[in-house]
């Protein structure tokens, strides 16, 4: 980018309504320092609790996920450590917050997340908590339990339907991007 082009990047950026954007490698420290930084800012903004919660809660979880299955990987010379890659956006449009994550994935594994994604939207609020317990009371493996209460966790404090996307790079590889929202007014 060039230097002259930041500020209409900064416009641009305030007119899809973006509170916090961050693209690069992720570890367990930014995921809770940025989890912090939101959890103040939307209980300034929304003035609720409860919204608050949902939103920092779906952008964990969805930042949890680049962190266990991204296929992009940046190198730290300094630690000499890959990490993850992805990018994670939040942001404030039509009364209701929205977090939107994107990272590499498995091409293989696209068809199993869109049948999970598809189920969650299925079911409504009820469904969704009976489903989660008995994900948890389940004699699955924990690393196999996992792989479904996050998803779950999101579903159940969404306010509509989750939204996805792949973008298919190579043989192998898939971008997988993911949107949830939280309305702003939302009780329950």
């Amino acid at each position: 980018m060039k230097i002259e082009e930041l500020y209409s990047f900064n416009q641009q950026l305030k007119s899809e309504g973006i509170l916090y954007c961050y693209s690069g490698m992720f570890t367990q420290g930014i995921i809770e320092e940025t989890g912090e930084i939101l959890m103040r800012k939307i209980e300034k903004d929304s003035n609720d609790i409860n919204v608050t919660q949902k939103v920092v809660t779906i952008f964990i979880e969805q930042v949890q996920n680049i962190l266990i299955h991204s296929e992009e990987k940046f190198y730290d010379e300094n630690d000499e450590k890959e990490y993850p890659s992805g990018i994670v956006t939040i942001g404030y449009q039509d009364n209701a917050y929205y977090i939107l994550c994107g990272n590499v994935i498995k091409k293989e594994v696209k068809p199993t997340i869109a049948e999970k994604i598809d189920k969650m939207n299925s079911l409504d609020k009820n469904e969704l908590k009976t489903l989660y317990k008995e994900k948890l009371k389940s004699s699955e493996p924990i690393s196999k339990k996992g792989a479904g209460l996050g998803l779950i966790e999101i579903a159940r404090r969404c306010s509509s339907p989750i939204e996805y996307n792949f973008t298919d790079l190579n043989s192998t590889q898939t971008y997988y991007a993911i949107k949830v929202s939280v309305n702003k007014n939302d009780l329950k």
